[in-house]
């Protein structure tokens, strides 16, 4: 049975019970043992149905009087339907107690069709206390940024025309409290020019009902309370209601006077620039017409070139480029350089980018093509979008003159350095040397005498002291103008070189030269290149042997050195030049000698030189 049913036959049996004006008198009844045993039960399950009834109709009379707590018998089925409805009545009452308290989370599943309108009712509620509290979020959000932003919020009522709402950054703004705001016009809020402005936007607003929920934005100029008058920024829109009539505006309001000052500090700015970039350009035009002048009549060559990989296409040239090759400018133009020139000279500007890129900066080269002295100057250009270098020009001098020049003025300095060594190794050999052999000979004399005896031992040292200056005196002066090299030639000049230098050093020297002679600079030159070479391997190398290598095929001179010493790193020598002038001194001898020279050494390598020049 359900609960629905318990509910209606309790109804119905309340209705169907007599009062107890309606009831018949009672007769007494008989006594039990003039009944029958079956009377007997009738007359027990009677009494006990009137007891039933009674507390029956009492528990529905406590229920309709809101009174749940009463207490129906334990062990009899018949209440079992009214104890149910009791438990139920106040679970549904803590229910509602509970929704009373704010907790629409609530449900039953009871009670027919009263369940759904509760569980109904009990949605209903949850939505709305959603809307509400989500309403309520958005105002305390509304709030705190109105209260905390530096624009101002405002709100206009369109039937008056009046403020109702201001937030409080108004005070920061225009120096007016919130009430004192509020108590302007609209027309008192903003300067004259203004308010009409606003007005005649605000008409043409409303007279086009398809600008509806679209905002208006627009520079004004409000009025503050100390008298300045500053710009502002006024964003708005127009609030309709259900029946799509207006009823009031809403609006932000931000201070742009900076802003105003700063655009017109701009405008200026840019009409200085304007000024200032007209004159730019005609400098320009003027500087590109004398580049373009120098360009086209340049005694230096001049190209640009596209780099892709190992490519390099030849974009622009001037006129000594393209004649140096034979050809115009316009043959050369978007073509190969691998195609323009020969394969030496391919690798020459091949090696030369590519030590550019890898330094990134640029580089200038002196080196010998095509019977002449050139000197090669490649700057690497950077493209700005990918900053990779795949352009570069190349500017070339010819500088043959230059160094002819240079080679002959080092000729005559050689020749004059070659005289004075010469002078001075002359004076001490003819004049210092004499006179030391004769205070050496006047010292033995003095040596044998009897009164010197006690002091033998003192004229010895004295002697040994003077030999050696004599000896001192002797190799200072070949070092200065080695005697053998004039008179016999670099091979002599070199044996007795290596002859007093073997107690140092392991030398292993082959010369197929013989009695070759040839011109007497480049013999000096050569000579002292490899003293050089020699002095540098006893100061730094740590070395224990040196193989040296001289000889001659198809009018030049081949020179070969190599010590097993402790090598170094040649790249980071040569950008050391201040510190490293024994290495370019060799260098200068011979560049001085019309020569070439390939260095190979690292750490822990030891160092060989190749060196070659003409005769």
């Amino acid at each position: 049975m359900t609960d629905s049913e318990v509910m209606r036959l309790l109804a119905m049996g309340m209705k169907q019970m007599p009062t107890s004006a309606e009831r018949p008198p009672e007769r007494p009844p008989l006594p039990p043992d003039q009944c029958s045993p079956a009377a007997r039960e009738v007359l027990q399950l009677s009494r006990e149905l009137a007891q039933v009834r009674t507390i029956a109709f009492d528990a529905v009379q406590q229920m309709s009087l809101g009174n749940l707590d009463f207490e129906l018998p334990r062990d009899n089925a018949f209440f079992s339907p009214i104890k149910d409805l009791q438990a139920k009545l106040k679970h549904l009452v803590w229910q509602t107690n509970r929704l009373a308290q704010g907790d629409y989370h609530q449900q039953i599943d009871f009670l027919g069709d009263f369940a759904t309108s509760f569980n109904q009712l009990i949605q209903s509620l949850r939505e709305r206390r959603s809307i509400e509290q989500e309403l309520e979020r958005s105002n305390q959000q509304f709030k705190l940024i109105a209260e905390n932003t530096l624009d101002v919020i405002w709100k206009i009522d369109l039937a008056t025309m009046r403020y109702n709402y201001i937030s409080p950054s108004v005070l920061g703004m225009r120096g007016y409290t919130v009430q004192e705001a509020m108590s302007q016009s609209v027309e008192e809020s903003l300067t004259p020019a203004s308010a009409q402005q606003a007005l005649t936007t605000l008409q043409s607003y409303l007279s086009k009902p398809e600008l509806a929920n679209l905002y208006v934005c627009d520079e004004y100029q409000q009025p503050c309370k100390d008298g300045r008058i500053i710009d502002i920024e006024l964003t708005a829109t127009v609030v309709f209601d259900a029946n799509g009539q207006p009823i009031e505006i809403v609006g932000v309001t931000r201070d742009i006077t900076r802003r105003k000052a700063t655009e017109t500090a701009l405008r200026r700015s840019e009409a200085n620039l304007a000024k200032l970039l007209k004159r730019q350009t005609q400098a320009n035009k003027k500087l590109n017409r004398q580049l373009q002048y120098f360009y086209d009549h340049t005694v230096n060559a001049i190209a640009f070139f596209d780099i892709d990989a190992h490519r390099i296409r030849i974009t622009k040239c001037n006129q000594r480029w393209a004649m140096a090759l034979g050809m115009t400018p316009n043959d050369v133009e978007n073509r190969d350089i691998d195609d323009l020139i020969d394969p030496e000279s391919s690798r020459m500007y091949h090696s030369l980018i590519d030590r550019a890129m890898a330094a990134g900066a640029t580089i200038q080269e002196q080196c010998f093509w095509r019977g002449k002295h050139i000197e090669v100057v490649l700057i690497p250009i950077v493209n700005e979008q990918t900053q990779r270098i795949d352009q570069g020009a190349a500017l070339v001098y010819d500088v043959s003159e230059r160094k002819e020049m240079e080679r002959q003025l080092t000729q005559i300095g050689i020749r004059i350095e070659t005289r004075e060594r010469r002078q001075l190794a002359a004076d001490l050999h003819d004049n210092v040397g004499p006179l030391l052999s004769s205070m050496n000979m006047y010292l033995s004399t003095l040596a044998r005498k009897p009164e010197i005896a006690p002091h033998a031992a003192l004229v010895n040292d004295v002697r040994d002291i003077l030999r050696e200056a004599i000896t001192s005196v002797r190799e200072i002066s070949n070092n200065l103008s080695p005697q053998v090299l004039t008179n016999y030639g670099l091979t002599s000049a070199l044996e007795l070189f290596f002859e007093t230098k073997q107690k140092l050093i392991c030398i292993r020297h082959t010369n197929t030269l013989g009695d070759l002679r040839f011109n007497e600079l480049k013999e000096i030159m050569c000579y002292n290149i490899i003293k050089e070479l020699y002095n540098n391997t006893i100061k730094y190398a740590d070395a224990t042997a040196i193989d040296l290598s001289l000889s001659q095929c198809d009018g030049k001179i081949f020179i070969q050195y190599r010590d097993n010493g402790k090598g170094f790193d040649l790249a980071q020598k040569m950008a050391e030049p201040s510190n490293n002038l024994g290495l370019f001194s060799i260098i200068n001898r011979i560049n001085n000698l019309d020569g070439t020279y390939q260095m190979d050494t690292a750490s822990g390598q030891g160092f060989l030189v190749n060196i070659e020049f003409p005769l």
